[in-house]
C-alpha cells in the first residue's frame, strides 16, 4: 500500500515537472518525464493526456492516438480525451475517425461546440468525407453561437465551400456576402477570390473578372504596406507643429469673432471681450505652436481647465468674468484639438493636414482607416507620457532633496534615467497611444512611385 502511494506521488511529481517543460516548449524533455511517470504509476489519466498532447507537438501521431485511447479507457467520460485523439487522427487524415471522436466529445460536453479548433476539424472532416450538407448545418448552428468575428468568418467561408461542392452557387454567394463585413483587408482579398471562383462556375464571366480585379487590388495594397516604414520622431514633431499652427490660427480667428459678440449680448462691458481676446490670442498661438510636444499639448488644456474649475468651486465670492471666460476657452481648446484629430484621421486622408503634407499616414495594423472611437481614444492616450513625466519629475525631486544615503540616491537617479528612456519609447517608439488602439503612423513618402500614387510625395 505504501509503495503504491509512493509511486503515485512520484508519478504526479514527474507529471507536474513535465507540465513545466511543456510551458517552456521543451517537448522532448517533457515526453521523457511523462514516460517515467507512467512507468511509476500507469493508472493516472492526466499523464496519458499530457503525453498525447506532447506527442502531437512532436508529430508522433500514432503514439498520441495510443495515449489518448488509454486515457479514454481510464476516463470514458472525459471529452478532452476524444478531442485529443481527434486532433492526432486529423493530422493523419483519418477523417471518419475524427468525426466519430469529435461527435463523442460534443455528446459528453456540448459546450465544446464553441471550441475553435475542434469544430473546424469536424467541419473539414465532413467536407473531406463528402458530407457537405452536415457541414453546412453544423456551420449555421455554430454561427448562431459564435461571439467572435474571426470564428464566424472561418465558419462562413467553410459553409460557402460546402455549398460550392453541392453546386448551390447562390447559397455560396450568400455565405460569402455575410462574411465580408467580418473580414479585414487581407481576408477580404481571399473572399473576392472565392467569389470570383463561384461566379465563374455560374458562368458570370464579367462579374468574376470584377471580383478578380478587386482581389488583385487588395493584394497590391498589402504589398505596398510592406514598403511603409514607421514615421520618424522628427517628422512627427514637424507634423504636430504644422497642425498646431493651423489650429492656432483657426482658434484665434474664431475667438476674435465669438468673444466680442458674446460680450455684446451678455455683458454691458463691450470692451471686455476685445481685451480678453487681445490677451488670449498670443497665448493661444504660443500654446498651439508648442504642440510639437504632442503629449504635453493633450494634457495641458484639461489640466488648466481643472485648475480654473477648482478655483470657481472653492471661491466664496461671485465668479470673475475672466475665470468663466478662461474655462470656456480652455474647454474650446480641448474639444477643438480632439475634433481636429478625430475628423482628419478618420477621413479619406487618413492623416491630419500636417501629417498629410509630410507624407505620414495614420492607419490600423492592416492599413485601414481607423474608426472614430479609436481615433478619439488614440488622441486622449497621448497624455500618458506627460502623466508619466510629471510622476518622474516628482520622484526625482523627492530623491534629490531627501535624506537618503548618497549611494541610494545614485541608484534612484539611475533608475529615473532608465524611466526617462521608457518615457521616450512611450512617446515615440511607436507610442503607447498607438499600441493600445492598434494604430500606426507610417511614412509612405520614401518610395517615389508608391507615394505618387497616394499623392503624398514631398521632397
Amino acid at each position: 500500500m505504501g509503495s503504491g502511494r509512493s509511486n503515485q506521488l512520484k508519478s504526479s511529481t514527474l507529471g507536474l515537472s513535465a507540465l513545466v517543460c511543456v510551458l517552456l516548449l521543451k517537448f522532448d524533455q517533457a515526453e521523457k518525464l511523462l514516460t517515467r511517470a507512467i512507468e511509476a504509476a500507469d493508472q493516472l489519466p492526466y499523464n496519458y493526456g499530457l503525453r498525447a498532447y506532447v506527442r502531437i507537438r512532436l508529430e508522433d501521431y500514432s503514439g498520441a492516438i495510443e495515449d489518448a485511447t488509454v486515457k479514454i479507457t481510464l476516463r470514458p467520460d472525459d471529452a478532452s480525451s476524444y478531442a485529443l485523439r481527434a486532433w492526432a487522427r486529423y493530422c493523419q487524415e483519418q477523417y471518419a475517425e475524427v468525426v466519430d471522436d469529435v461527435e463523442a466529445s460534443l455528446a459528453i460536453a456540448p459546450e465544446r461546440k464553441t471550441f475553435y479548433q475542434d469544430s473546424l476539424r469536424l467541419i473539414d472532416s465532413y467536407q473531406n468525407l463528402g458530407r457537405d450538407r452536415e457541414a453546412i448545418e453544423f456551420c449555421e448552428e455554430l454561427i448562431e453561437l459564435s461571439r467572435f468575428d474571426y470564428f464566424s468568418l472561418e465558419l462562413l467561408v467553410r459553409q460557402a465551400s460546402s455549398h460550392m461542392n453541392l453546386e448551390e452557387y447562390e447559397e455560396s454567394l450568400k455565405s460569402l456576402d455575410r462574411a465580408f463585413p467580418l473580414a479585414g483587408r487581407a481576408d477580404r482579398a481571399e473572399l473576392h477570390r472565392l467569389k470570383s471562383d463561384v461566379l465563374e462556375l455560374m458562368g458570370e464571366v464579367s462579374l468574376a473578372e470584377e471580383e478578380k480585379a478587386r482581389h488583385q487590388e487588395l493584394k497590391l495594397f498589402q504589398a505596398r504596406l510592406t514598403e511603409w516604414v514607421p514615421a520618424s520622431p522628427t517628422r512627427r514633431m514637424l507634423a504636430n507643429f504644422i497642425d498646431g499652427l493651423i489650429l492656432a490660427t483657426a482658434a484665434s480667428l474664431f475667438l476674435a469673432v465669438v468673444f466680442p459678440l458674446a460680450t455684446m449680448i451678455f455683458s454691458s462691458n463691450q470692451l471686455g471681450g476685445y481685451q480678453m481676446v487681445s490677451i488670449m490670442v498670443p497665448y493661444l498661438l504660443a500654446v498651439f505652436i508648442l504642440s510639437f510636444l504632442d503629449s504635453f499639448f493633450v494634457i495641458l488644456s484639461p489640466s488648466l481647465l481643472f485648475a480654473v474649475l477648482w478655483s470657481l468651486l472653492v471661491s466664496t465670492g461671485p465668479p470673475w468674468y475672466g475665470q468663466t471666460a478662461s474655462a470656456a476657452v480652455l474647454l474650446f481648446l480641448f474639444l477643438s484639438g480632439q475634433a481636429y484629430s478625430m475628423f482628419f484621421e478618420t477621413s479619406s486622408l487618413q492623416a491630419t493636414p500636417g501629417k498629410f503634407y509630410l507624407g505620414l499616414r495614420v492607419t490600423d495594423n492592416e492599413g485601414e482607416i481607423v474608426s472614430l472611437f479609436k481615433a478619439g481614444w488614440r488622441h486622449l492616450l497621448k497624455a500618458i507620457p506627460s502623466v508619466m513625466t510629471a510622476l518622474f519629475s516628482l520622484f526625482l525631486f523627492s530623491i534629490v532633496f531627501s535624506s537618503l544615503h548618497l549611494v541610494l540616491k545614485l541608484v534612484c537617479i539611475l533608475f529615473s534615467l532608465a524611466l526617462a528612456g521608457v518615457l521616450w519609447a512611450a512617446a515615440f517608439r511607436p507610442g503607447l497611444h498607438n499600441l493600445f488602439t492598434g494604430a500606426s503612423v507610417s511614412d509612405v513618402r520614401l518610395y517615389g512611385a508608391l507615394s505618387k500614387q497616394f499623392g503624398l510625395f514631398r521632397s
